[in-house]
């Protein structure tokens, strides 16, 4: 019989919990000044430039340039990019302090993409937001995963748990396992969501498929003499996807 079952959804809400998209924009705004410094730091000068900016991409791009066939004139195309690069760090000395200067295009440009962090819902509906939000799906999985019995009292409808919580995965995979999860059930969660939302069925599945394939990892870690299943499919009624935990401790 089993020790525990665990059963998790995905969600995808209808808007970004109060507050997060106001704070994206403040942090990385306060963060400005930081940025700067570090960069002028790297490269404080225009001989920086040329070696760490201007001379390293050259070499990248010859690099590049070597795999492109002799249709092209590889070694005309790599002088141009490399005498073009080496004369313009006045342009980027310049272009860095219009930008990164208070009110410039640095702070500018993220308020333009401050609605760009809607997006946030899809990894947020794999996760949660536990302040505004509650934990869900990939935080649950791995939580539990470790033994911590403290979902016992965070579980909320549609998630369920059947039993008592006890770790599944023998030391010191209880540990390292556990950003695994989370990480493969946001990337792959995300990306079937995305595939369901332009009505591909075939992509999302394949992206549920890869993930039970980095569960079944999981599974090999499990405590000895245990049984552990790992299992994620796509469930029509939530729309999104659903992952059982079903674990047996040693008799």
């Amino acid at each position: 019989m089993s020790t525990w079952v665990l059963t998790v959804y995905g969600a995808l809400g209808d808007a970004l919990p109060d507050g997060v998209a106001d704070k994206w924009e403040a942090v990385l705004k306060g963060e400005r000044a930081r940025i700067l410094s570090h960069l002028l730091t790297k490269i404080p000068n225009e001989s920086a430039f040329l070696d760490k900016l201007a001379d390293a991409s050259s070499d990248r791009y010859e690099g590049f340039l070597g795999t492109v066939g002799s249709d092209w004139n590889a070694d005309e195309i790599e002088m141009k990019q490399r005498v073009k690069l080496a004369r313009k760090y006045l342009d980027w000395d310049a272009g860095i302090d219009e930008a990164f200067k208070v009110g410039g295009t640095f702070e500018a440009n993220v308020t333009a993409k401050k609605g760009k962090t809607e997006a946030m819902r899809y990894p947020i509906g794999l996760v949660g937001k536990k302040s505004t939000d509650r934990w869900r799906c990939g935080s649950l999985l791995a939580l539990a995963l470790g033994g911590d019995t403290r979902i016992e009292r965070y579980i909320t409808s549609p998630d369920t748990l059947a039993g008592d919580i006890e770790v599944a995965l023998a030391s010191p995979y209880n540990i390292y396992d556990r950003p695994f999860v989370v990480a493969n059930v946001v990337k792959y969660g995300v990306l079937a969501k995305l595939a369901d939302v332009l009505t591909d069925k075939t992509l999302r599945d394949a992206c549920i498929t890869t993930l039970n394939t980095n569960l079944d990892i999981v599974e090999g870690h499990k405590v000895t003499d245990s049984t552990l299943t790992l299992t994620a499919s796509w469930d029509g009624t939530y729309n999104h996807i659903k992952i059982v935990a079903d674990y047996t401790a040693p008799a």
